[in-house]
């Protein structure tokens, strides 16, 4: 039986195209791109990796102590009745929660005056 050939030339050319709109320094400015893609403004991932990068490190590295106590603390037994029970209405440790309410405790200065600012 002879082989089908099958022609994947057009699937070929989507993917190229789609490789295309993936790459931001493909487009001279931001209204050449494609309206399905996405853009960052020059001077974004700069601003990610000095400014919120190491805010959200240090938020990432106090839960990792945090949940190694909480995790000691539920093994040991701390906050069971009579070593018995868990008292009534006790909730598990929410990470999420937990990393929320640090971020917003512990902002930089810096992103108070912009708020303030706007």
């Amino acid at each position: 039986m002879p082989e089908q050939q099958i022609d994947t030339s057009a699937a070929d050319e989507q993917c190229k195209q789609q490789e295309a709109c993936a790459e931001p320094e493909a487009y001279e400015t931001q209204d050449d791109a494609p309206s399905s893609s996405y853009v960052h403004r020059n001077g974004t991932r700069e601003y990610m990796q000095a400014e919120v990068m190491p805010y959200v490190q240090q938020a990432l590295e106090a839960l990792a102590v945090k949940i190694q106590q909480e995790r000691l603390k539920l093994a040991a037994g701390v906050d069971r009745e009579e070593g018995k029970y868990l008292p009534h209405g006790w909730r598990p440790f929410c990470p999420h929660r937990w990393m929320a309410e640090y971020l917003i405790a512990h902002k930089p200065q810096a992103a108070d005056a912009a708020v303030e600012g706007s």
